[in-house]
């Protein structure tokens, strides 16, 4: 079980390790400054995947723990999982 202190070392450790300072920087250099697209039901595009990873990697923190940090910061955008299935999966065909 977790305590109370230990939640609250987590949130001062995301706070300074991913300030939203940095987060903004991060997005400028990985995404184009940019909030995250994420789909309903918590999917990404494998594209923003690997742009997440560089991301984390970059800010020495992990994956989910970046993800919570952009979640907290209002820094993801969701969008519906039919947009998704419609345009990366099943591109249109260029004439």
């Amino acid at each position: 079980m977790f305590s109370l202190n230990e939640t609250l070392t987590n949130r001062l450790g995301a706070a300074v390790l991913m300030s939203p300072f940095l987060m903004g920087r991060a997005l400028k250099k990985y995404n184009n400054g940019q909030p995250i697209v994420y789909y309903t039901e918590g999917v990404f595009a494998p594209d923003t995947k690997i742009r997440l990873q560089s991301m984390s990697d970059a800010l020495g923190v992990s994956y989910s723990a970046l993800i919570n940090r952009l979640r907290e910061l209002r820094l993801l955008e969701c969008r519906p999982i039919e947009e998704y299935i419609d345009h990366a999966l099943f591109p249109k065909a260029s004439i």
